[in-house]
């Protein structure tokens, strides 16, 4: 199965994961997700916006936020 949800896709499956197991309908279920960024476009774009963290640390709700670090 294949799962497309942007951002929380890894816990999506997961979620999904569990769920059919709990139903009865598998013994077991393998979950993996991946994230991969071919262009750079979309990152030298927020950078040129300065909206990546320089520290490449996500600090929400923190005084000490400078934007955010890319992640899945």
């Amino acid at each position: 199965m294949n799962i497309d949800t942007a951002c929380s896709s890894s816990l999506v499956a997961l979620v999904e994961a569990v769920n059919v197991i709990e139903l009865g309908k598998a013994d077991m279920a393998i979950v993996a997700g991946a994230s991969a960024t071919l262009h750079p476009g979309v990152s030298v774009g927020f950078n040129r916006m300065k909206m990546l963290s320089p520290d490449s640390a996500c600090q929400s709700f923190s005084k000490n936020a400078n934007g955010y670090a890319r992640s899945e």
